[in-house]
């Protein structure tokens, strides 16, 4: 038996000598024993305190145990009512008695609630899930393994691999940015937006129409088309109106449905005076937070411990629109 914290201890054994698992938990616990451990993070089954007004049936954490994921198992005829609120509240249960990064909710159905679950604006601490999404992340994990026995000679792989360790230096010290070139750090921001499931395409370093970045995703039958341009130059310039006129203009002008400049050296006072209320709708602002924001969706979604259900919403977290 091993102690994880003051609060709750844990059994680490298979699942068929715990005679209280239903079918269902033992198969997601036989996925995860899959999935997590191959990430670096153990999975326990938690006993049950004396005391505590709710236990998660599973917990996923580090093998630092600087990161913890409580896991519920429901199954979907059990599903009722709003259970939005319900999840919620139950996260918020288990917060009083321990501390947890993330409460992620697994069933053997559930897509009608993740649905309305997105429609609610979910948080990044609280997740949703049906077990295909499960084999979606082995799945992932094997094609991974698999690409990294490509072609040891292929230019592509390394870059990517290298924009990798950048993404994760930047996660872990959001101040070594601004060790990074302007070409690099355009590469590194594309690879974001391209693991968190937009389709991208990184334009030309000259001419490139006064975009760096083109985003893509689908939406049933329709397409949404989404520009960025950054601005990381080593002089700590910060952008001008000027600069944010044009690049508002090409996002209009191509009738994109939205876009994001991202300074990392921040935007001086007056950068959006020259905008009118039509052109605010259409452009967002960020600056090296949305960067280290990025870094840590990506490195979560990677590790597989969280899926986003809404591109939109992550094209525009930790950005700001001024208000005439």
């Amino acid at each position: 038996m091993a102690t994880i914290s003051n609060s709750i201890k844990f059994i680490n054994h298979k699942t068929q000598n715990h005679p209280l698992m239903s079918h269902l938990e033992r198969a997601i616990y036989d996925k995860f024993h899959t999935l997590f451990p191959q990430m670096g993070y153990d999975v326990c089954i938690p006993q049950r305190q004396r005391g505590h007004t709710y236990t998660p049936d599973f917990v996923i954490s580090s093998i630092d145990q600087k990161y913890k994921i409580a896991v519920e198992v429901k199954g979907s005829n059990h599903i009722y009512g709003n259970f939005f609120s319900y999840v919620s509240d139950m996260f918020a249960r288990l917060q009083k008695t321990d501390s947890y990064d993330k409460f992620l909710s697994v069933s053997d159905h559930i897509k009608n609630v993740n649905n309305h679950f997105s429609h609610h604006g979910s948080s990044s601490n609280i997740e949703i899930i049906d077990i295909d999404e499960i084999h979606n992340w082995i799945e992932r994990l094997e094609q991974s393994s698999s690409d990294q026995s490509e072609n040891p000679y292929d230019i592509l792989i390394h870059l990517r691999k290298f924009n990798k360790s950048i993404i994760r230096c930047i996660a872990c010290a959001p101040e070594q940015l601004y060790n990074l070139e302007w070409r690099d750090t355009e590469r590194v921001i594309a690879e974001l937006f391209e693991g968190i499931g937009f389709n991208v395409t990184l334009t030309r370093c000259s001419k490139d129409g006064g975009k760096d970045i083109i985003l893509e995703y689908k939406i049933g039958n329709s397409t949404k088309s989404y520009i960025i341009e950054i601005k990381h130059w080593k002089s700590k310039t910060k952008v001008n109106k000027n600069s944010v006129k044009r690049f508002t203009q090409i996002v209009v002008n191509e009738n994109r449905e939205k876009g994001l400049m991202i300074s990392t050296f921040g935007y001086t006072r007056n950068y959006y005076e020259s905008l009118t209320e039509h052109e605010l709708k259409k452009v967002c602002f960020g600056t090296r937070n949305k960067i280290v924001d990025l870094c840590k969706t990506y490195e979560k979604i990677q590790g597989g411990i969280w899926v986003p259900l809404d591109l939109e919403g992550e094209f525009t977290k930790e950005t700001f629109t001024p208000v005439f």
